[in-house]
């Protein structure tokens, strides 16, 4: 399914005595040196690890039946330095021509000179804005706390920034054998891992805005070997996988009405502060990383089945394999909304660009902002059959040659509500369901031949050239279906948003996406906290509004596929 290397995972056994280990190791970062980008006055980074474990293995049953079990934990908290991060300054700068109704002063990078020239020039300053920031005002005077933007007492906007990443770990394997005779054994596993904390997994201006993960992986596994003579042999392989993987932005249970602002949208994964950016001027911006996304339950199920068989000069090995993949996506983004600041919407000078974008945050005029709407939830299935022939042929007692044919079809992805949506230049906008009944067509022709080698050159065991080469199948990425967090691909093909001015839709059923506000638009700017309306209005998909973002995929997509020889 996979072209690249093989990689074999074997697991102890347990045997007739009782054997256990032990291990622990602890790491301090006292002595270590400083990170590269962790320079002084900045603190010294935080770096500890703790690691623990064990494991045990005996008999159940003597000469029949074993267990083995390990446990491994982990704790770790590691600090992290980022370059790159800006944020405005708290002190007067130099004058640099960026203020739109005073002559003096940096309106583009320090927060009392925005201040004073939003009030010379009449402009309300926006109390979400100072809430959001971490300031307030009384009078002309303006101080701020560090809550919002980190406190900058510098004559610059480059600041040191970093919050440390705190880990949980815990992982556990168990693994049973039965030799029922000599001729059937059954061996049978089970993985738990667990992992989860608090981690800046992207630069971040407050720890509050910290992401919270959690992975839960689980693997069982089992085998059943029978050699019914000394020619056969016949493994039975059954395997399932499960993954569960949330990441939450820190603030989720913050709603954006605290940091006053009624920005109209609710539901379970709405809450905190909508992402906040400056066109790239203030990096990162405010607010946490466009989480949450729930990955999984996600699961393989899979048989594999292989007999070997020898005869003379040939050792012939035939199987198959049957999967089946199910995949739950949900990313919710941008559900909370971003907002943009560019400036030049609170005032058009100074000419050509007008008012900064930090002006235009603290007067609460955006230059546009963003929402996801409807449920980007995709539960998507298929599954995958392969069967295979191998033959291993000593040709002469110093040469061996191999040839082998695979064969691998898997279905087309189906989503459990059909979501799925695709583009047709004959057509149009058209939904599985409806128009089509899978998003392409399947590709029923991935035969994969292979062939090898081994010759022993002088016949004495020293001197042998291998070889060999085949046709690899790549499995279709999944992550195509669900790119930038399902908000373009497949799944958000707007088959029922309105396409033209008398609202007629594609006839479909999928309104999940993007929708943009341009808030510069409007003919009176409106403050993002005004009392009467809320910050993203009544935002729905409507492509005759404005484009709508389309992704479309080939009708007769083929499997990707890889050409791989070695010669050694």
């Amino acid at each position: 399914w996979k072209p690249g290397s093989v990689v074999n995972v074997g697991l102890k056994s347990g045997t007739n005595s009782v054997h256990g280990t032990a291990f622990i190791f602890g790491r301090d970062g006292a002595m270590d040196a400083r990170n590269f980008f962790n320079t002084a006055p900045a603190p010294k980074l935080t770096r500890t690890l703790e690691q623990f474990g064990g494991s045990i293995g005996g008999p159940i049953i003597r000469d029949k039946a074993f267990f083995f079990g390990s446990y491994e934990g982990q704790r770790y908290n590691v600090g992290n330095s980022f370059g790159g991060v800006t944020s405005p300054s708290m002190e007067s700068m130099p004058t640099n021509g960026t203020c739109s109704f005073l002559a003096t002063g940096d309106c583009a990078d320090s927060i009392p000179n925005v201040i004073a020239d939003l009030q010379a020039g009449g402009v309300p300053i926006s109390q979400a804005s100072l809430n959001i920031a971490g300031c307030a005002t009384s009078g002309g005077t303006v101080t701020c706390n560090g809550s919002g933007f980190p406190l900058n007492n510098t004559q610059g906007i480059d600041i040191s920034n970093g919050f440390n990443n705190n880990v949980h770990v815990d992982n556990l394997v168990t693994k049973l054998d039965f030799r029922l005779n000599d001729r059937h054994s059954i061996s049978g596993m089970y993985f738990f891992g667990n992992n989860s904390g608090t981690v800046e997994d992207f630069p971040e201006l407050q720890q509050k805005w910290r992401s919270k993960i959690h992975t839960r992986a689980q693997v069982v596994g089992g085998s059943w070997i029978w050699t019914p003579g000394s020619r056969w042999v016949n493994e039975l392989r059954f395997g399932y996988n499960r993954l569960y993987q949330p990441t939450l932005p820190g603030d989720l249970n913050v709603p954006a009405s605290s940091y006053g602002l009624n920005t109209g949208v609710s539901g379970a994964f709405t809450g905190g502060l909508p992402r906040i950016g400056f066109g790239g001027y203030f990096f990162p911006g405010l607010g946490g990383f466009k989480w949450p996304k729930f990955q999984g339950p996600d699961s393989i199920t899979q048989f594999t089945d292989h007999v070997s068989y020898t005869a003379g000069k040939h050792s012939i090995k035939v199987g198959g394999e049957l999967h089946y993949n199910n995949v739950r996506n949900a990313a919710y983004g941008n559900s909370r909304g971003s907002i943009t600041y560019l400036g030049g919407v609170a005032s058009p000078n100074p000419a050509p660009d007008g008012s900064s974008p930090l002006e235009d945050f603290f007067a609460g005029l955006p230059f546009k902002s963003s929402v996801e709407v409807g449920n980007p939830t995709l539960q998507l299935h298929n599954w995958a059959y392969a069967g295979f022939f191998q033959d291993d042929y000593r040709a002469t007692k110093n040469l061996t040659l191999n040839f082998g044919l695979r064969y691998e079809y898997s279905t087309v992805p189906q989503e459990a509500h059909n979501l799925l949506g695709n583009f047709d230049p004959n057509v149009g906008l058209v939904q599985v369901g409806h128009q089509i009944s899978s998003l392409y067509n399947p590709d029923h022709k991935n035969f994969g031949p292979r062939a090898g080698f081994a010759w022993d050159m002088l016949g004495n065991g020293r001197t042998v050239l291998r070889g060999g080469g085949g046709l690899i199948y790549e499995t279709v990425n999944w992550q195509s279906f669900v790119a930038f967090n399902n908000a373009f691909g497949p799944g958000s093909v707007p088959t029922g948003a309105p396409i033209d001015a008398a609202g007629n839709t594609s006839g479909g059923t999928i309104t999940t996406g993007n929708v943009t506000i341009k808030n510069f638009l409007n003919p009176v700017p409106v403050p993002w906290d005004s009392p009467t309306s809320s910050l993203y209005g009544s935002s729905v998909i409507n492509c005759n509004d404005s484009p709508c973002p389309v992704m479309t995929v080939a009708r007769n997509l083929t499997t990707p596929y890889v050409w791989d020889w070695t010669l050694n």
